[in-house]
């Protein structure tokens, strides 16, 4: 209930907010103002109630990383594997845990890159305790997207592949266009920029001082959609609201607040009455559904015993005493086994050492008793019995009726 009056009163607020303010937040704290589109003067002013204001981050303040997301995700999708991606790199460079409180923001350049900026939470709160009370945060993005709003507003040549950057008191503010598309961000510390720029093949162009940045925060609504604005979370893109007063008198406003709030909080109780029941149903099948598990696992569990102990019944079981007698004939005199398993009902594994392997093999494929005869692995030289160790595996062909063998059947998996 109290978020839904929260955002009531937002929306009032909104309705009424007669003046836009554009911000450029510098690297210093400081708050540049531009009020006057007319004669762009930049001033500092007090700042009236019921006034919008959109703020520019200096890159100063700011850190940047271009992650690589899959295509074909929606954007939603794309943000936030953006974000797990993004925190991981900010913790791996920047030192930044994933418990601090940061806020981020996302801008689309290419179908699999996603720019992502950071800034703290403390910062934002130590710089928005200087507002006025009662002011409106219309949205709060880096500095670039403010320079990018200025060159779509005037048209800046803004087609071509150019460099665009404005010169703050601290650094540099700018990015780099591909094919009318932001490509990169131009790097924020003048020494690095400057060298950055002696490099760049394009055209290069300055455009004034940060006044510019605090114009174009203005017009940064005009050409980003609130989906896709590289707005920071918590601080997302909040515009005019489309409402004549003609289609909705000012006098009904208070008519449609009070009912506005007493149906929200009608819709509200209903809700939570609803979530009560979906809630007990849920808890009844999830009974159900544990105790289904429950009579699954048992049931498996027999299954499992009952195969066990149906190997192990004398007329299912191979003698095993027969197959160590074909194979002790079958070996050559030279050879020797180190391992014998027999993983009933039809499987043998040897592991021993001869003067040739491949002799050993072939013995026991001579012998019509066994069949798919085969190396288990690669064979090795012995290096203190310079022999070749072998592991081989072998099938038994198994008999249907009741073994009536020396051993009185053997045992399953023993190892000789």
């Amino acid at each position: 209930m109290q978020k839904n009056i929260k955002f009531l009163i937002l929306t009032i607020q909104n309705f009424f907010v007669s003046k836009n303010f554009g911000i450029f937040l510098d690297k210093d704290l400081s708050l540049k103002i531009f009020k006057n589109l007319k004669s762009q003067e930049l001033k500092n002013i007090n700042l009236e109630k019921f006034s919008r204001l959109y703020v520019a981050v200096s890159h100063g303040l700011l850190d940047f990383e271009v992650v690589k997301v899959p295509k074909g995700l929606p954007l939603a999708k794309k943000f936030s594997a953006a974000r797990l991606e993004a925190l991981r790199l900010f913790e791996l460079f920047h030192g930044v845990s994933s418990a601090e409180k940061i806020y981020l923001a996302y801008y689309p350049l290419s179908e699999e890159e996603i720019l992502v900026s950071r800034i703290e939470e403390g910062l934002l709160r130590k710089c928005f305790s200087k507002f006025p009370r009662g002011v409106l945060i219309g949205g709060v993005f880096p500095a670039w997207a403010a320079l990018y709003a200025y060159l779509r507003a005037y048209r800046h040549n803004f087609e071509e592949n150019a460099l665009f950057y404005v010169r703050s008191s601290g650094g540099y503010e700018g990015f780099w266009l591909k094919e009318g598309s932001i490509a990169g961000i131009l790097p924020y510390s003048s020494e690095t920029a400057e060298k950055f720029l002696s490099h760049y093949q394009g055209p290069v162009k300055e455009l004034g001082s940060s006044e510019v940045l605090a114009e174009g925060a203005i017009f940064f609504p005009r050409f980003f959609e609130p989906a896709q604005a590289p707005t920071f979370e918590n601080y997302p893109l909040l515009v005019r609201p489309h409402i004549s007063p003609k289609v909705i008198p000012l006098w009904l406003l208070p008519i449609l607040i009070f009912g506005g709030a007493k149906f929200v909080n009608y819709q509200q109780a209903s809700l939570e009455i609803s979530l009560q029941k979906v809630n007990q149903v849920l808890k009844e099948a999830q009974k159900k559904y544990e105790a289904i598990e429950v009579a699954k696992k048992k049931r498996q569990e027999k299954k499992r015993l009952e195969k066990a102990l149906y190997a192990y019944l004398p007329e299912k079981r191979p003698s095993l005493l027969r197959y160590l007698l074909e194979i002790t004939v079958s070996f050559p005199e030279e050879a020797w086994i180190r391992r014998f398993e027999f993983r009933g009902p039809e499987e043998i594994r040897i592991w021993g050492e001869a003067e040739n392997a491949l002799v050993v093999l072939d013995s026991l494929a001579q012998n019509g008793i066994f069949r798919d005869v085969r190396f288990l692995s690669t064979v090795t030289k012995n290096p203190v019995s310079k022999r070749e160790a072998f592991s081989i595996q072998l099938k038994v062909a198994v008999s249907k009726e009741k073994d009536k063998g020396p051993d009185g059947g053997g045992r399953v998996g023993g190892k000789g």
